[in-house]
């Protein structure tokens, strides 16, 4: 039976756990982006093989430029692209997939996809030429009315190369924005047609700007937490499954004059080019070289909390000419990266569980950044994701939730606020359940398939996992099976998964007088289909009653209620 199946996985996963969480932090790190793809973009790198050694062991994918568009929609493939450096990456292990770009002009990518076929066998032909293991689709500011012309090339590629490797570069739409570039992706068949999509989750200084992140004047962190934690979730609520997502991380920075030294004094043409919404963009070497610079003044740093990004500021009196810019006098910021900001970054894709991580673009980066992205080293400390949610502040539940947002099983949940009052569906329930008791499905070929879950659904991996182990079952016994994910869950059901989880032994033995102390247990619902599991359940304090000595088994559970009995369940697994 499969419910031994689980108990025995269970015992097993807590003694993993518990030997696991008695190692030092470090040993842990050791090991923690083996799983993950890592891919590194080349761009105008004069000296990519020295590149990819610096990054000592962190990537396992490579996209350099190579394929470029000409105006006849054709392939262009630069001279840069080098079989002996294709070579050299083989024996390393690593993987070659280069982007196709048409450095954002709109007029480009249109001759390119009314081109398609052509223009895809030209691909073929110079991947099989270079042995290379793929090709990575990075059109942008293509129209949206080409939306089907986009996807319809994606398909081609993969129909071509069915055993190389596709992926697509990609931007989020969390706000949903009409027109324009941001609304010339079909999400769902982009990622159906693709081996991986590329989160482009840096540029988000305008999502940042618009939560209400930024404590500059002008500046915004390139790839703020609360701005990539918006974009994956559009991702997964758009159907692309998150073990196709990678994310995406800056290796740049970007500066910006926030403010004159005299307040009130004009600005120069060169001051307000630099409170321009996008700044001026840097390589992390240059923004090292600004902060110890001698003539600066005033300099501050800090973590921004709610960004997680690294903000510095700092003064300049007379202007300081460098070799890649000058800074005239006034006040300064630099949203920049750290070992520590990556560590956060790579719990995020930890807690979405993401296939791994795409960096733009391997050059500009400090080489200490490595340690904290899969390189040699000392392994970085491991972060724990927090959440600080608007509407919780004061609920009862408050800790509960932080407890469990902390320890990465709220993968559904919006980055800003968490609704505590609401109603917990079916499909929410089973995605924390699966982390709680970290859960992983075994069996693939056992697997039941409901018809309102497809392998698309942003829940598909915990649903199913939840029923290969019968712990949750659909709503109906015979096929077609559905699961019913947007139905709300009773009290009377957590109670029933949590008695399959720990204390049904088929006996059908429980303690009657425990639920007579409820008034509605003893009328209303006397003789309750749920009653066994909700007397075993009570006796083992996972789930209480209300201040009116109710139970109200058949009352939706809310979120909060979720959060407090699994924050108890937890407690339990650890004594």
């Amino acid at each position: 039976m499969r419910s031994t199946k689980f108990k025995s996985f269970l015992v097993w996963s807590l003694l993993i756990s518990l030997v696991l969480t008695g190692l030092p932090m470090k040993a842990q790190a050791a090991t923690l982006l083996d799983e993950y793809l890592r891919l590194g973009f080349l761009f105008n790198v004069s000296d990519p093989l020295g590149e990819i050694e610096a990054a000592d062991g962190a990537l396992n994918y490579v996209s350099p430029d190579w394929f470029g568009l000409d105006w006849n929609g054709r392939l262009v493939v630069y001279e840069q692209a080098d079989l002996e450096f294709v070579r050299q990456m083989h024996l390393r292990d690593i993987k070659v997939v280069p982007f196709l770009a048409n450095s954002f002009n709109a007029n480009l990518a249109s001759v390119a996809l009314n081109n398609s076929d052509q223009l895809t066998d030209d691909i073929v032909a110079a991947v099989e030429r270079l042995n290379l293991d793929g090709v990575n689709y990075d059109l942008e500011n293509v129209d949206a009315t080409e939306r089907d012309l986009q996807t319809e090339f994606v398909r081609l590629l993969k129909e071509k190369m069915p055993n190389k490797h596709i992926s697509v570069s990609l931007a989020a739409n969390p706000h949903n924005w009409r027109g324009g570039w941001h609304d010339s992706y079909d999400y769902a068949k982009l990622a159906q047609y693709s081996d991986h999509i590329v989160l482009m989750s840096y540029e988000l200084m305008y999502y940042t700007r618009y939560n209400g992140n930024s404590t500059s004047n002008y500046g915004a962190a390139v790839a703020g937490e609360d701005a990539m934690i918006e974009a994956v979730e559009d991702l997964m609520e758009r159907g692309i499954p998150a073990r196709k997502i990678l994310l995406g991380i800056p290796f740049y920075a970007r500066l910006w004059f926030e403010r004159p030294l005299v307040k009130g004094d004009t600005l120069s043409s060169y001051q307000k080019s630099l409170t321009h919404k996008d700044g001026k963009a840097l390589g992390h070497l240059q923004v090292e070289r600004i902060l110890k610079h001698p003539e600066i003044k005033d300099l501050q740093h800090v973590l921004e909390p709610a960004t997680k990004s690294d903000l510095s500021t700092f003064r300049v009196d007379e202007t300081i000419l460098l070799p890649f810019m000058r800074l005239e006098p006034g006040h300064y910021s630099v949203y920049h990266e750290s070992q520590e900001s990556y560590t956060h970054k790579m719990a995020l894709m930890r807690r979405f569980n993401l296939a791994g991580y795409a960096a733009w673009a391997v050059g500009q980066e400090n080489p200490e950044f490595w340690v904290a992205l899969g390189g040699g080293g000392a392994p970085p400390e491991i972060h724990l994701i927090e959440r600080n949610f608007a509407d919780i502040k004061g609920h009862w539940a408050e800790n509960q939730i932080l407890y469990g947002a902390a320890r990465s099983w709220l993968s559904w949940t919006k980055a800003t606020r968490f609704y505590p009052n609401n109603g917990v569906n079916r499909a929410e329930t089973a995605a924390t359940l699966r982390r709680t008791l970290n859960l992983t499905l075994i069996d693939k070929e056992e697997i039941k398939e409901f018809i309102d879950v497809p392998n698309t659904h942003w829940a598909y991996t915990d649903v199913q996992t939840l029923a290969y182990y019968d712990l949750m079952k659909g709503v109906n016994v015979t096929a077609p099976y559905r699961f019913g994910p947007y139905d709300y869950l009773t009290r009377a059901q957590i109670a029933t998964i949590l008695d399959r989880i720990f204390f049904d032994d088929g006996s059908g033995l429980y303690d009657e007088e425990l639920l007579a102390r409820f008034s509605d247990m003893a009328v209303e619902y006397k003789g309750h289909w749920a009653e066994a599991s909700l007397a075993r359940v009570v006796e083992a304090g996972l789930l209480n009653g209300f201040e009116d000595f109710t139970l109200r088994p058949e009352e939706v559970l809310t979120r909060a209620q979720l959060m407090t009995v699994l924050y108890r369940v937890d407690r339990l697994l650890l004594q």
